[in-house]
């Protein structure tokens, strides 16, 4: 698996996105949204891909 971090500007707000990517199939698996960038993100990302599989 692998991971990307990234800053989206929508309207007047940021948001920040995390994406994990399962490199074998070269799709993403689970991902979270927030308006700030805290380890809050990375660990919601990945409690989606632990319950989805």
């Amino acid at each position: 698996m692998g991971s990307r971090l990234a800053w989206h500007a929508l309207s007047d707000n940021s948001t920040f996105s995390a994406i994990i990517l399962d490199l074998f199939n070269r799709e993403g698996v689970g991902g979270s949204l927030k308006p700030r960038m805290t380890a809050d993100i990375v660990t919601d990302a990945l409690t989606r891909v632990w319950f989805r599989r």
